[in-house]
């Protein structure tokens, strides 16, 4: 069995759901360190503390349970509250020592980091360099992409270079899609075999086929009405105006 650190730096997978920076990768983050657990791995979650007087560390359960599955481990880089995504580049290097600290005083050792989105990255390259084991990257949301869809505004050049750096030094980088694996490819030079191809699972505990009738009435809508779903955060580039 591995024991694996995860890197979440600019968001927990613990934070409440429908923020402005809280949606799908708090979920992944949060689901995929559950069911790692879940089947023998040791799994700690790194992320920026936020609230001074929370725990240094916190379970993560699955609903219902008081057995913690893996563990979300806070830590302190910058002003211990929430910061506007744009100011948080700063802290990056405070993070990564603060994660090894951590490490050093528990005594313990990690076979795995795996990190998401790009100031995770950063981070995780850092102490990949000290601690040397294999990064895996998963970037979620590319800023070379946001930039060319116009639908949000221009991404930093840092982040840009960043991701480039990224996508070239990790061992390994998880994509959701093909269509994403090609776009690391054109437009950030990434090596194609090293790229992984995971799309996104689900959680059939919650959700689960149900007769559509019976999801009519539990809706309120009649058999007729027309229905157009939508699922996730409210935001231009989600596309939710087409």
């Amino acid at each position: 069995m591995y024991r694996v650190a995860i890197i979440s730096y600019h968001t927990s997978p613990l934070a409440s759901l429908g923020g402005a920076e809280t949606g799908g990768l708090n979920v992944y983050v949060r689901e995929l360190a559950a069911e790692l657990a879940e089947r023998g791995h040791t799994v700690d979650v790194f992320t920026r503390r936020t609230d001074a007087d929370s725990p240094t560390t916190l379970p993560i359960s699955e609903a219902g349970s008081s057995s913690p599955l893996a563990r979300v481990v806070q830590i302190t880089a910058g002003p211990p509250r929430y910061e506007e995504k744009a100011l948080l580049p700063a802290y990056v290097d405070d993070f990564a020592e603060g994660v090894a600290n951590f490490v050093a005083e528990e005594g313990v050792s990690y076979d795995i980091i795996h990190s998401h989105y790009w100031l995770s990255g950063l981070a995780s390259e850092k102490l990949k360099a000290r601690w040397r084991v294999p990064h895996i990257a998963m970037f979620h949301t590319l800023g070379e992409v946001k930039a060319r869809s116009r639908v949000s505004e221009r991404e930093p050049e840092p982040r840009i270079a960043a991701e480039t750096a990224i996508s070239r030094n990790a061992d390994r980088i998880v994509v959701a899609s093909k269509d994403e694996q090609q776009l690391l490819v054109r437009y950030y030079g990434a090596d194609a075999d090293r790229i992984s191809v995971v799309p996104c699972g689900v959680n059939l505990g919650l959700f689960q086929p149900i007769d559509k009738e019976e999801a009519r009435k539990q809706l309120g809508l009649r058999e007729d009405d027309k229905i157009l779903l939508f699922v996730g955060r409210i935001e231009p580039l989600k596309g939710v105006d087409i």
